[in-house]
Order: C-alpha cells, then sequence, then structure tokens
C-alpha cells in the first residue's frame, strides 16, 4: 500500500482500497478453470492432479456411528485437500485477477489475496465500475462477490480514513 501511496504522491485524485469477498468460494469455483490453469502453468504436474479432479470423486466419510459414506465431489477444490488453496488461488483466482486487472482503467493494484479475499486500491470515482467488473470476472470463475462481506475504504496519504460505506448498498 505504502508503494502505491508513494507513487500517487502529490495527486489529487482520491482512492480507495476495494476488499473483495466471494461467497462459499473453495465450495464453488469452477474446477475445470483451475485444471486448465495447471496444464498451462504447471504441465509437469497436470496429470497427478487429474487422478482426484477429473470427473467425480468418492470422497470416504465416516458417520459418528462409525458407517462409511462416500460423498461424491465433482466441482470445487476437495475437503481436507492440502494442496486445495494452490489450486483454488494459484491457478484459479490469479486469472480472475489478472483479468481485472486488465479491465480496470487508470492507475490501480490489485495488491493479493488470501484465500478467497481481494484486495485492490483504485481510483474513488472507479469504485462502483470496479466492484461490477469484479463481479462479472468472478463469476466467470463460478464465484459470487458478498456485499454485505465486501468493503470500500477511503484512502489518503496516510493511509485509510475511513471505512464501510460500499457503493450501491
Amino acid at each position: 500500500v505504502r508503494a502505491f501511496l508513494d507513487q500517487l504522491e502529490g495527486e489529487d485524485t482520491p482512492y480507495c482500497v476495494l476488499l473483495l469477498d466471494a461467497e462459499n468460494a473453495f465450495n464453488c469455483c469452477d474446477r475445470q478453470k483451475f485444471m486448465d490453469a495447471l496444464h498451462k502453468d504447471f504441465p509437469e504436474l497436470h496429470s497427478f492432479f487429474a487422478q482426484f479432479y477429473f470427473g467425480e470423486s468418492n470422497i470416504l466419510y465416516r458417520r459418528e456411528d462409525g458407517l462409511p459414506v462416500y460423498v461424491i465431489s465433482s466441482q470445487d477444490t476437495q475437503q481436507g485437500d492440502p494442496t486445495g488453496p494452490f489450486l483454488f488461488c494459484l491457478l484459479g483466482l490469479k486469472a480472475v485477477l489478472t483479468k481485472l486487472q486488465r479491465e480496470l482503467h487508470g492507475p490501480c493494484a490489485i495488491l493479493g489475496l488470501m484465500d478467497d479475499d481481494a484486495t485492490a486500491l483504485l481510483p474513488s470515482d472507479q469504485a462502483e465500475e470496479a466492484w461490477n467488473k469484479a463481479k462479472a470476472c468472478f463469476q466467470e470463475y463460478g464465484l459470487t462477490l458478498r456485499a454485505d462481506k465486501s468493503k470500500l475504504l477511503p484512502l489518503d496519504a496516510r493511509g485509510l480514513n475511513g471505512h464501510d460505506q460500499f457503493p450501491g448498498r
């Protein structure tokens, strides 16, 4: 944030931080999108992950009484998979954020993400347009942004100077 603000020193344009939160993200993402990205970016890993993520996978679950039950998994990352965040964030969501970065006008920065949360710095007058574009980009990955958990925070040269007002809410 500091590096971005330093680049804008002397500008009169007000900036904001747009915090984006997706609903039930790990359970709703498009499995094919992250598998396609895996094939493109890490082809040597694709055949290994294809064993678990192509088609339906039977996941063994034990009920409280000890009886086994199989749950069929056919979308999203799999619960308990330690590589789930890698597949979700670095492969699938990265493409969403890269596309969003291209579609936003003027100086802006997609700072990063933590699991299903993404952060963007941009001119305040572009916040509503950015929100609408973000909704569309996330939807392409099977994700729905939550207006009730996303935030728009005004920013000045000292950093955050307010919070909790979201466009269209």
